[in-house]
């Protein structure tokens, strides 16, 4: 029921404050007969000037076609559908997390640190003080790791129940 810069919710919408309510009346000519005060014509050439200057460092809009979301995400490598077992992926993505996490391990030259499939990880020697130093990783290498750890206890669990090792109730 409002007018209509208000009446719609997306679009060209305006806030109450943003809209002009004095715009007509600066971009008309004002008549020489009704008198206005000497700071009205000033306010009113300096709204003049401003307006002239907006419109003539304005450029017009470039045309945008607007392209939908999710048919150019599904166009990339990184969403693609796919028919796998979710069990499969499970056991692909804590092979890849594994891989991740031993190149990390390998580019600080950690070599005395190993780190089993289980995602625990150990020294394969007693450590220096100096080598203890060396390999401290940060918060997200361990949280990576945990959350690993966490799907690989996951997908080890369904994969025994399809296999017929567990049952539903152990399951749970």
């Amino acid at each position: 029921f409002a007018p209509t810069p208000f009446d719609t919710r997306s679009g060209r919408t305006r806030r109450t404050m943003d809209v002009p309510l004095i715009g007509h009346w600066f971009q008309n000519r004002v008549s020489r007969e009704l008198k206005y005060p000497t700071k009205v014509r000033v306010s009113y050439q300096k709204l003049l000037k401003a307006w002239v200057m907006n419109q003539l460092h304005s450029k017009p809009p470039v045309k945008k076609h607007k392209r939908a979301l999710f048919p150019s995400l599904k166009s990339t490598k990184f969403f693609q559908c796919t028919e796998l077992d979710w069990v499969e992926v499970g056991l692909q993505v804590c092979r890849q997390g594994h891989t991740m996490l031993n190149l990390l391990i390998q580019r600080k030259h950690l070599d005395y640190l190993h780190l089993d499939y289980n995602f625990n990880l150990k020294p394969t020697k007693t450590l220096t003080t100096k080598e203890r130093k060396k390999s401290r990783f940060g918060n997200a290498f361990h949280l990576v790791r945990e959350i690993m750890r966490l799907t690989k206890l996951l997908v080890d669990a369904h994969v025994q129940f399809r296999l017929g090792n567990l049952d539903a109730y152990q399951l749970a």
